[in-house]
């Protein structure tokens, strides 16, 4: 006697929809035991799409600018009136060298990170639980 699936319409092994359940929870379980993989996919495939549709990328910066003056006001401001210092504060780099506001109601007090700090610092931020 062979096994039917969950729907009882076939046999299990040719169930479309069981086959698919299977599929998504494989898929699961891998990106959850591979974390770095997933993320250097979607920051490989992120920049081949905005490489492609720069239009799409285009009208995101335009829409998150007009959602968060307070931020664009804060870097401008820091970009015209703050020097980036010669190294990264936290690791002494020289290289890929940006501004990091703490806080953006205080525009004009910035940090200089390198872009490798820059990042474990906002990846940290996020991450933190409310």
């Amino acid at each position: 006697m062979t096994k039917t699936c969950v729907h009882g319409i076939r046999p299990l092994k040719n169930c479309e929809s069981c086959f698919k359940e299977r599929e998504r929870e494989h898929t699961r379980v891998w990106r959850a035991k591979n974390p770095e993989k997933v993320r250097e996919y979607r920051k490989k495939w992120n920049k081949n799409y905005q490489k492609n549709h720069p239009e799409v990328h285009r009208k995101a910066q335009e829409k998150y600018r007009k959602n968060h003056p307070e931020i664009e006001k804060a870097q401008n401001l820091a970009y015209n009136h703050i020097p980036l210092q010669p190294f990264c504060e936290s690791c002494g780099s020289d290289q890929n060298l940006q501004r990091h506001h703490p806080d953006y109601t205080k525009p004009l007090i910035v940090r200089t990170l390198c872009k490798t700090c820059h990042n474990l610092i906002h990846s940290l931020i996020e991450t933190e639980p409310i």
